[in-house]
């Protein structure tokens, strides 16, 4: 909706005429103009904190059972269960589930779960995790919305270093940079 209400203003629609074709309210359109104004793309990107509620477990609990999980084993055991975790931390079990998920830990899986011995390990991967959530939010967005086609372009255009004089040379580095990151052409058209 927010792209939409930027690609009709850019037309020179006023606030009336863009909520009456969007049947929204003028109120609505007058905030996400004003975002754009004031925050530029990454103000459309994503939405305005809110309060909500306040977290049960803090940020401390969450990053000590990372860190331990991804550093240390159970004392009587090869590795951590959710009820070992729950009773070490403190915490329920459900709640041991919730942090592993939403960090991608599986420490069942021996195969492909290795102890780090990085000591800034959980920061590093609620940072790395933090990042891939919202460009998979972003990637659904634009695959959803046909509006949202025209603002992928707008996207790269602001992530990319500007100094390119000519077009065949900023699609070249745009080029180089996909590749690099392993960007599969087939699987994004």
């Amino acid at each position: 909706m927010r792209i939409r209400i930027i690609l009709f203003a850019a037309d020179g629609l006023q606030n009336q005429q863009i909520a009456a074709e969007l049947g929204v309210s003028t109120r609505m359109v007058a905030m996400w103009r004003g975002r754009l104004l004031l925050l530029g793309i990454q103000g459309l990107l994503k939405d305005a904190p809110r309060p909500g509620r306040t977290p049960r477990i803090t940020a401390e609990a969450i990053a000590e059972v990372v860190a331990k999980t991804t550093q240390t084993t159970p004392s009587n055991a090869t590795q951590w269960s959710t009820r070992v975790m729950a009773r070490e931390a403190g915490i329920s079990e459900a709640s041991v589930r919730r942090i592993w998920h939403a960090h991608g830990l599986k420490p069942h899986r021996i195969e492909s779960f290795k102890i780090s011995r990085d000591p800034e390990f959980a920061a590093k991967l609620d940072d790395v995790v933090g990042h891939r959530a919202e460009l998979e939010r972003f990637t659904a967005a634009c695959r959803s919305n046909g509006d949202f086609a025209n603002m992928i372009h707008t996207v790269f255009d602001y992530m990319m270093p500007a100094g390119q004089d000519n077009e065949e040379d900023q699609q070249q580095s745009l080029r180089a940079l996909l590749d690099k990151y392993g960007f599969d052409r087939l699987q994004h058209e």
